[in-house]
């Protein structure tokens, strides 16, 4: 199963993702409407992000050489996303306001 926007329909690729590295603000690449992206892949961005920083520490603080650390970070962490990407679902954007308002 692909993700798709639940305002337009159309599909959101792997490579679309790029555009958008924000979770907490994250528009459709086709109809440019705001989507939401469940709290649960929220908080995978955010435990990733963490596990980055602190294998950064890690390969400081033992010099290792950065590029040496970083190749085989990067292609774990292209096919973890890569792999999350095809389980995520969108919802529509709901805020306050327009909460107010229905």
């Amino acid at each position: 199963m692909k993700p798709t926007c639940p305002e337009c329909n159309n599909e959101i690729t792997f490579l679309q993702s790029f555009r958008n590295i924000n979770p907490w603000n994250y528009h459709c690449p086709n109809c440019r409407k705001r989507i939401d992206i469940s709290k649960k892949w929220k908080n995978i961005s955010l435990i990733s992000a963490g596990l980055g920083f602190i294998y950064g520490l890690f390969t400081a603080a033992n010099d290792i050489p950065m590029l040496q650390a970083f190749v085989p970070v990067l292609i774990i962490a292209l096919f973890a996303q890569w792999f999350v990407w095809q389980r995520i679902t969108f919802y529509k954007f709901n805020n306050a306001n327009q909460q107010q308002d229905t």
